[in-house]
């Protein structure tokens, strides 16, 4: 989904994020029970073929960049979905001063990781999507220019802060699996995809929104 909704080149796009009115729309229409929104945030890194054991010296000099994006694995100690990895994000809070997806997907980065508005160029966002719980999910796509951020973890709510290079979810690399759920009184079985990275799961609506 990443792939399909991502501009040519990253310029960025507005694509309607901050449009209240809109979101409240596509959150009805999704069917959900509540709603919230989550940050795909990228970093694109400057890597020389030779650090991937690829090439010669002449590579060395060319190299290339890499796009990695941003996850946290949640803490253990939390209600729901505990030690999971997931995007920074959250639900959405009108009385936090949430009016928009875009609202609260940053809001909830800031508070979990750090990661606060002016170091992040936004591209546009995903199309909502339904977890498996009835809530309703927005993606908001953008790339981290502050080359200083640094994460600070809130640890009440977040266990480590990691990235993944997203060429993984979009590549068959022997990284990714998936399961068909048969959940009671659905119409059909549910695809839940996983990848396997550095000892870590990525897995469900998280997994779904990188592929």
């Amino acid at each position: 989904r990443i792939r399909r909704r991502m501009a040519p080149s990253f310029d960025g796009f507005d694509a309607g994020v901050g449009d209240a009115e809109r979101d409240r729309l596509a959150h009805v229409a999704s069917g959900g029970t509540k709603r919230a929104a989550v940050l795909c945030a990228l970093l694109r890194w400057r890597l020389r073929l030779s650090d991937e054991g690829d090439g010669d010296d002449d590579d060395d000099a060319r190299g290339r960049d890499r796009i990695d994006v941003l996850l946290e694995s949640r803490a253990s100690t939390l209600s729901s979905h505990a030690s999971e990895v997931s995007f920074p994000g959250g639900k959405f809070d009108p009385s936090s001063g949430d009016a928009t997806d875009f609202d609260t997907a940053m809001r909830e980065s800031e508070e979990e990781v750090g990661l606060r508005r002016e170091d992040v160029c936004v591209f546009g966002d995903m199309d909502v999507v339904l977890s498996r719980h009835m809530i309703s999910v927005r993606p908001i796509v953008g790339e981290i220019m502050n080359s200083d951020f640094r994460p600070m973890i809130n640890e009440d709510e977040v266990a480590e802060v990691f990235t993944a290079p997203l060429e993984m979810f979009l590549e068959d690399n022997g990284r990714h699996r998936f399961d068909d759920w048969a959940w009671p009184n659905a119409e059909r079985a549910i695809r839940v995809h996983y990848f396997d990275y550095k000892g870590r799961v990525i897995w469900g609506l998280t997994a779904a929104i990188l592929i």
